[in-house]
């Protein structure tokens, strides 16, 4: 048995932020598609006076798509820092994890 006794906070932001990053690209597509271009796509439209219609609410939806992968890529990699830091301050004190390598 081996002990994980500190996890590097440079390497848990940059998993958390491709997780996270990906994640959001796989998930948020569909959401935004459907969003532009389906009901939510239509009321956008009509609230705004037809300014989101056709082509320009696809456009908007999918540069709301492009921010919201940086946006969940960064703040991933916050939350995978944060918890790797409090892993290593708990493992200080109880020891860390036990695992088996082969």
């Amino acid at each position: 048995m081996q002990t994980l006794k500190r996890i590097g906070l440079g390497s848990a932001f940059k998993i958390g932020a491709v997780l996270s990053g990906l994640l959001f690209a796989i998930v948020g597509l569909p959401l935004v598609l459907i969003g532009t271009a389906g009901p939510l796509g239509q009321m956008l439209s009509a609230q705004t006076g037809g300014m989101f219609s056709g082509g320009i609410g696809l456009v908007f939806g999918l540069v709301l798509y492009i921010l919201g992968i940086f946006i969940y890529a960064i703040v991933g990699g916050i939350g995978f820092f944060i918890d790797a830091l409090i892993y290593n301050i708990v493992a200080s004190i109880a020891g860390g994890l036990e695992i088996e390598l082969e």
